[in-house]
This record gives C-alpha cells, sequence and structure tokens, in this order.
C-alpha cells in the first residue's frame, strides 16, 4: 500500500437524513432425499429438482428480453400486471393484474391459471387446472411469452451464457448500463411504491485519459477490471454495482438512506486511493470521485435520481476530485 496524498474528508452537498436501511431475512429451503433409479423424469421419481428457471423470450415491446427469473424449491412466482407481483410486466397487454402462478413443489412445478381474463397457455393450449411443467416447456400469459427450464437441463447452460452476453459488460463482467438502467427503473418504481430507501452512487476514476496516455490502455482495461472485482466485495448482496461509461461505475443501493451510502463509498474511496495497482513494470495509484444522491417523493423516474447523483459527481470533481459529494433536493 502506498499513501494517497491528499485525503481529504467526506463533504456533504446538501443536508441528509438519517440512515435508515435494513437487513432482509433470507430465505432458506431444505432440499429432499433423491431416490435412486426409475424413470429419466426427476418429478416421476419424487426427486428435488433444484432450482427452475423463468426466461422472458418474447415481449410487445422487446423489453427485458431473457431476463430469467429464479424459481426456489418450494416457492411461488405470481406474474402479472401488478406492480407488486413477483414478474410485473405493466406494458403487456391483454395481461391480468394477477394473471398466473408458478408453484416449485421440490419434486415438480406447475402452472396455474389465477382467473384471468384472456387464460394461460401452455404450449400453444389453454389450461383450465393446475398443470406440471417440464423443462423446455413454453408458456404464454397475455402477450408475453416465458420459457420454463430446469437447472440441470443442458439448455440452461446457454441461455445463461446469452444471458451473460446481454447484460454484462464485456470487458469487466459486471453489469453494463443497459442493465443497470433496467434494474434502477424497477428498484425505484418499487421505492417509490413502498416509501422506502433508494440510494445512487456513482465514481469515476479521476485523470483516467492520463493513465491511458501514460501506461497504455491494456494498462487502463486492467484497473478497470480490477475496480469492477474489488468493488463488489463492499456490496451487500442486494446492492448492484455496473459500468456504466468509460470510467464511471454506479452502485445502487436499495433500503439503504444517504449516511449508509456516503459510508459505503468513503471506504470504497479509501481502499482505491490506498491501492497500488501493478500492471508490466507499471506502478499505478489512482483515486476516484463519488456523488450520491437518494430517492425524494418529488422525483418521478429514476432518471432523476441519476441526474442528482451526477451532479454530485460533478461537485467532487470541481472541489478538487478524490471525495464523496452527496447530494439531496430541497423538499
Amino acid at each position: 500500500m502506498m499513501d494517497s496524498g491528499e485525503m481529504p474528508t467526506t463533504e456533504p452537498y446538501r443536508t441528509a437524513d438519517d440512515d435508515t436501511s435494513i437487513d432482509d431475512d433470507s430465505l432458506t429451503t431444505s432440499e429432499p432425499t433423491i431416490a435412486d433409479g426409475g424413470p429419466e423424469d426427476a418429478s416421476a421419481l419424487g426427486q428435488s429438482l433444484g432450482d427452475a428457471d423463468v426466461i422472458l423470450i418474447a415481449h410487445p415491446e422487446n423489453k427485458g428480453l431473457g431476463r430469467r427469473y429464479r424459481l426456489p424449491p418450494y416457492t411461488t412466482l405470481v406474474i402479472g400486471r401488478a406492480a407488486d407481483a413477483d414478474i410485473s410486466l405493466p406494458d403487456v397487454r391483454s395481461l391480468s393484474r394477477t394473471h398466473a402462478r408458478l408453484r416449485h413443489h421440490g419434486d415438480g412445478v406447475e402452472i396455474e391459471d389465477l382467473g384471468s381474463t384472456n387464460g394461460t397457455f401452455l404450449n400453444d393450449r389453454l389450461i383450465e387446472s393446475p398443470t406440471p411443467l417440464h423443462s423446455s416447456d413454453r408458456f404464454q400469459v397475455g402477450a408475453a411469452h416465458f420459457k420454463f427450464l430446469h437447472e440441470q437441463d443442458p439448455e440452461h447452460a446457454y441461455h445463461e451464457a446469452i444471458h451473460q452476453l446481454v447484460v454484462c459488460d464485456g470487458l469487466t463482467q459486471i453489469y453494463n448500463r443497459r442493465k443497470f438502467d433496467e434494474e434502477m427503473a424497477r428498484e425505484f418504481a418499487r421505492a417509490a411504491r413502498h416509501h422506502r430507501p433508494l440510494t445512487l452512487i456513482l465514481f469515476d476514476i479521476d485523470h483516467f485519459k492520463a493513465i491511458n496516455d501514460t501506461h497504455g490502455h491494456l494498462c487502463g482495461d486492467f484497473i478497470l477490471q480490477q475496480i469492477a472485482q474489488q468493488s463488489q466485495k463492499f456490496l451487500r448482496p442486494e446492492q448492484l454495482v455496473a459500468r456504466v461509461g468509460g470510467e464511471e461505475f454506479a452502485i445502487a443501493c436499495p433500503e439503504m438512506g444517504v449516511p449508509g451510502a456516503k459510508k459505503l463509498a468513503e471506504r470504497l474511496r479509501v481502499f482505491i486511493a490506498d491501492s497500488v495497482f501493478e500492471y508490466g513494470d507499471a506502478r499505478v495509484q489512482i483515486s476516484c470521485s463519488f456523488g450520491i444522491a437518494q430517492l425524494v417523493p418529488s422525483m418521478r423516474q429514476s432518471d432523476e435520481l441519476y441526474a442528482a447523483a451526477d451532479e454530485a459527481l460533478y461537485q467532487s470533481k470541481a472541489r478538487g476530485r478524490n471525495r464523496v459529494t452527496c447530494y439531496v433536493p430541497e423538499i
């Protein structure tokens, strides 16, 4: 570790409320014993299928294509237009508020229509009662189409690879801007609906062009990869980091207010400033500037939260870089 030189303290841009972060209890499940022998279909044996995936393969506006919804044993997923549905598709026409339900019994998964107006179709046939699902089955709710896959299905690996190509940044292997915007819009809607805290952290590498000019783009790419990997170690499971620009990153912090986000950003800032990045013969020391904003009632869409955090990041740059600046709009 080397001293980072300038080590300014965190500067509030405006005042912020107390941290209201909470920790959600994680869901734990037990797995039944697998029987020996019998047919190939695990559901016929009473075997545990493990996790299953529901994959969105058709959407009238091509939103969220390839998105996977995990269905662990002994859980359910409700699909509908309702904002509190497990799979909420408010833009899909012909979809009821609570349209259909998937239920994982441990040894099998079934789909059930919940009295929807237009029905639920499994492999192009209307279902009239709870119906078992088999791997590679297709089902339709309104104008949305899904594919069901067991975790053990070889096709699962293919869809996983395609999903990663769509949602991940090729260099850093964390989420890309498109995926981050999608998740941020979803978190924004949830937080606004339930009056829960949501904070956004934006940060980028100071003087990154000079690093590329001095040490080469391969060294710059290496530093971006290291920042992406190391930043994930500071995050809770529900928090999301993405590369949203050339040298800019974003962290979504559900259920966390500005004070908690400020502590997180400051820990990450100090860690980066104290680190030495070695690439070939180069030993590079860098700093990052941070901007933080929290959702307030006057905001109507996630773009407004992003703009507020970006303004705070700009203030960090203007005030000398290598610092954390918080912005909360006046209420």
